[in-house]
């Protein structure tokens, strides 16, 4: 993602979040949204490059994003993925997952984790080849959360 494109992907990503994570509080969301996830704070996140945004477009349409780390230590994690419910089963989260892959493999990542608040969404993370590493409940934000991850090659770090 570029600079310019932050106030499109805002607008997306602040959707997304209140219509696709039912599981969220409305004062969780608030807090994402109002605190954590602004345009100052994107921005900022692209300049520096400590965040790894990936859009998918239907013509200049944003219909989908994954939010990640470069690797630290040899480990990525994703924060956040959403497809525009119009767009879902098409393989879109899929090519954003696997992309993120390819990027941060390059990178030197070996492994990749995330988290999964919603249990519905385990099967779509297992079919990519993630793995389930712990249940933890009241996570953040309370959450019951499923810890998921996936090697991606053999670490350097060994």
């Amino acid at each position: 993602m570029k600079i310019k494109e932050s106030k499109s992907f805002l607008k997306f990503f602040r959707n997304s979040v209140k219509t696709q994570f039912p599981e969220y509080s409305k004062k969780s969301i608030d807090f994402l949204l109002k605190k954590e996830w602004t345009k100052k704070k994107i921005e900022n996140s692209l300049k520096e490059k400590y965040v790894l945004y990936l859009l998918a477009f239907e013509k200049e349409n944003i219909i989908g994003y994954l939010i990640g780390e470069p690797p630290f230590a040899g480990v990525s994690s994703v924060y956040w993925l959403a497809v525009d419910e119009k767009y879902q089963g098409k393989g879109i989260g899929t090519k954003l997952i696997n992309k993120f892959i390819f990027l941060v493999k390059k990178k030197g990542a070996h492994k990749v984790n995330l988290s999964v608040t919603n249990k519905d969404n385990i099967s779509f993370y297992e079919k990519l080849g993630f793995g389930n590493i712990n249940f933890v409940k009241k996570d953040y934000f309370g959450l019951d959360t499923y810890w998921m991850y996936k090697d991606i090659q053999k670490s350097k770090w060994c």
